[in-house]
């Protein structure tokens, strides 16, 4: 419910009230173990980091859930959505920067660090 709305204000424009909401998403998610939803919570904040205009780190969270091999399939295809929207708005040379850094972050360490702040 909180990364439906995450989702919904994030989409208004309320990115601050769309964090919080995923911030909890992902804390409710991390405690019961639902990779699922720590995947879809994930991909919501890339979305909303994308919309303010933080494609470095939206584009390590699409790769993130890209690779993942049993990825839930909604949280894959919004990444890879992303993913290809965010190619086309960064250069050569940051798309390989961010793919050398993206290698160090799984989404563990994603969930960890957007927890902490």
């Amino acid at each position: 419910m909180r990364q439906q709305l995450g989702q919904a204000l994030t989409a208004l424009g309320s990115f601050d009230r769309a964090r919080e909401n995923f911030r909890e998403s992902l804390a409710i998610a991390d405690q019961i173990g639902t990779a699922m939803y720590i995947e879809k919570a994930l991909v919501g904040m890339g979305e909303l980091l994308m919309a303010e205009g933080e494609f470095s780190r939206a584009f390590q969270i699409s790769c993130a859930i890209c690779s993942l091999p049993a990825g839930d399939p909604d949280a894959v295809e919004r990444a890879g959505k992303s993913k290809i929207a965010l190619e086309k708005k960064l250069s050569a040379e940051q798309l390989d920067a961010i793919m050398q850094e993206t290698d160090e972050h799984s989404v563990e360490s994603l969930v960890r660090e957007f927890l902490r702040r």
